[in-house]
């Protein structure tokens, strides 16, 4: 009878444990959305349909902003973990993507930068050709003239760059991509890709860094685009 009693104060404390870890985590995640909002001057919203998930609307250096922090159902009940988004709209509706390109189809020679992807979006006037760095990838855009122009740019690239990751697979995957002119950049669950949503969770002033290397790429789409409707 004492050690059935002994096993079930062991159980109950074990309880009391993963509640007290748990509960503070829950909160902390609530209020570095509200910490942001607060740094950058936002509002807080729910997110729609998306239990524990929050969107933040801010203006930065004169760029609309939204920080999107979004809970993803895990298997088991309590499991879900946590993803961030940080978006910035152009005036362009330009859409660039980039998917993992079968091993088999990357070319190691001199002539891969001629190595293209046809527009998933439909016939287009061109096509478009991928610097030596973003080979890993295919290339979907529904402007390829436009997303050449952005490719050919060494600041640009770079941008792209510095976002590439393998996963625990070796498979590439880029947290940067545009879609109808909005750019958007994925801040990961805790884990082997980067950036991570812990980084914006424990300091939110961190944002700044990725805004401002966002700006280079929306102000980079300004300016191709404007040039093209000359």
């Amino acid at each position: 009878m004492a050690t059935i009693v002994i096993i079930i104060s062991v159980v109950l404390l074990g309880i009391l444990i993963v509640v007290a870890v748990v509960a503070p985590t829950k909160v902390r995640h609530s209020d570095y959305v509200n910490k942001m909002a607060h740094f950058f001057e936002g509002q807080v919203e729910p997110i729609p349909d998306n239990e524990n998930s929050f969107r933040v609307r801010f203006n930065y250096r004169g760029y609309e902003c939204i920080y999107e922090h979004v809970d993803l159902p895990g298997l088991q009940k309590g499991s879900a973990s946590q993803i961030g988004y940080i978006k910035l709209k152009s005036p362009s509706k330009l859409s660039l993507s980039f998917t993992e390109r079968s091993r088999t189809q990357i070319r190691s020679n001199a002539q891969s930068l001629e190595d293209v992807a046809k527009s998933r979006w439909g016939s287009s006037q061109g096509q478009v050709r991928l610097p030596p760095s973003l080979l890993d990838f295919h290339v979907y855009s529904n402007n390829p003239e436009l997303a050449n122009k952005l490719l050919n740019d060494a600041k640009i690239v770079k941008v792209f760059n510095s976002y590439k990751n393998r996963d625990s697979r070796g498979h590439p995957v880029l947290s940067i991509g545009i879609m109808e002119g909005v750019v958007a950049l994925e801040f990961h669950a805790p884990g082997e890709l980067k950036p991570s949503i812990l980084e914006l969770q424990h300091n939110v002033t961190a944002a700044e860094v990725y805004l401002r290397e966002m700006i280079v790429l929306v102000d980079a789409i300004k300016n191709y685009d404007s040039s093209n409707s000359r």
